[in-house]
């Protein structure tokens, strides 16, 4: 049955379809919280120890994942099929979300060299790696800290849900987003 489908650890669909029918944010900001947390940070184990994290090339593969993600709810996509480059344009320009990430404001090479790479052959491109210290990004030397990485995009999954509001259009986006995936949990008519 679908309304029992997790969305996220303690939350159903019928939990969540109940939060959004009362206007119950916090419930909600709780969930979009939890299902990422869930889903992209603690999978790859960004609150670990650093020696006990993740290998950084997972860290970014799974971060990419979470943009496209974050993106999609905060535009109200049902998927973004086609759009991805424009997904990764649009997060890293977004300033309600991006922090430190702004850093990457030119996101066409990241989405190229990082996501792209890392997603489809699995490797980066352009002489780009992926490390577990030093700075968030250093172009000169070409690296990227996915645990910063991962930590400033938690901070902007943070920022998201805080700006959520009863009956704002941020939240019908979010539901739209939402009843896109419930809609998914169906199995396929036989």
């Amino acid at each position: 049955m679908v309304g029992q489908v997790l969305l996220a650890n303690g939350c159903s669909v019928d939990h969540y379809r109940r939060a959004y029918q009362n206007e119950d944010v916090a419930r909600i900001r709780a969930m979009v919280l939890a299902r990422f947390n869930e889903r992209y940070f603690d999978a790859v184990g960004l609150d670990a120890p650093c020696e006990d994290q993740g290998h950084g090339f997972s860290m970014m593969a799974v971060a990419c994942i979470a943009i496209e993600t974050l993106q999609a709810f905060y535009e109200g996509l049902p998927d973004t099929r086609g759009r991805s480059a424009e997904m990764f344009r649009k997060f890293f320009s977004n300033d309600d979300l991006v922090g430190r990430l702004s850093a990457f404001n030119d996101a066409d090479w990241f989405y190229t060299d990082i996501r792209c790479g890392i997603l489809h052959q699995a490797e980066t491109r352009g002489g780009w790696r992926i490390l577990r210290r030093g700075e968030l990004l250093d172009r000169g030397a070409r690296t990227i800290n996915a645990a910063v990485f991962l930590a400033e995009l938690r901070g902007a999954v943070k920022r998201y849900a805080d700006l959520l509001t009863a009956g704002s259009p941020r939240i019908k986006n979010l539901n739209t987003k939402m009843e896109a995936i419930i809609e998914r949990c169906h199995a396929p008519a036989q």
